[in-house]
């Protein structure tokens, strides 16, 4: 009675997963979406604007190639000096999902990604002395960056197709390409985030807003039944 009880939950299984897909590492979903974290930013703060667009597919049954890119234009003003940073960014790598055999698609995952930004940032700033104020100006264009992200988040499905998660990440390994000769050292990397020149790494945030687009059934790798001993 036993092991009829396991045969049948094992053809269930199977069943259910359908071990026998072809083309098992061939992309079945396209996920598309958004950072509504910069959303949120570019409607609160007035001196930031930002946008992302992300897209990630499956690669076998429990790896993702992700890749996003967008754009962040920030100013940042003291009492004495205003920095505006423009430029565009863009990310891309592998996420490793740690759930695969979920039902509904979604993911608990880590995974790593690199980063390059193309940027241009304008300084105004003033000199004061006993006689006079002097206001001047420096703009550096072209400047470009790369690093690399280690990443860990989450991913639910709220209904059909509907997905939102969460995603935290530790950006380091920043290099500024020929910094030295630069007439001015930038306090803003698009997609890096801020520039701590005493750091080696920042931090980062994203809430993620997507949608799944399917064109056929994903892969699932079977889940392995213990046979009970007599």
């Amino acid at each position: 009675m036993a092991q009829d009880e396991m045969e049948t939950a094992k053809n269930d299984t199977l069943k259910y997963y359908d071990k026998n897909i072809r083309f098992k590492a061939l992309p079945a979903a396209l996920t598309v979406g958004t950072d509504g974290y910069r959303l949120a930013k570019t409607l609160l703060e007035p001196n930031y604007q930002g946008f992302s667009l992300q897209a990630s597919t499956n690669i076998l049954y429990n790896f993702y190639l992700t890749m996003e890119g967008g754009y962040e234009n920030s100013t940042f003003e003291h009492s004495l000096a205003t920095a505006k940073n423009r430029g565009q960014f863009l990310t891309y790598g592998v996420d490793f999902d740690l759930m695969p055999r979920n039902k509904s698609y979604s993911v608990i995952f880590i995974g790593a990604r690199a980063g390059t930004a193309t940027f241009s940032e304008t300084l105004d700033y003033r000199i004061l002395n006993e006689w006079e104020s002097v206001s001047n100006s420096v703009t550096e264009n072209g400047m470009q960056a790369t690093w690399v992200e280690f990443v860990a988040g989450i991913r639910g499905n709220v209904y059909r197709g509907l997905f939102v998660g969460f995603t935290a990440k530790l950006k380091t390994g920043l290099n500024i390409k020929n910094e030295d000769n630069l007439a001015l050292r930038p306090s803003f990397v698009p997609g890096y985030g801020k520039v701590n020149y005493n750091m080696g790494s920042n931090g980062g945030f994203e809430i993620n807003l997507a949608y799944r687009f399917a064109f056929r059934r994903q892969y699932i790798k079977p889940m392995k039944i213990k046979k009970q001993k007599k």
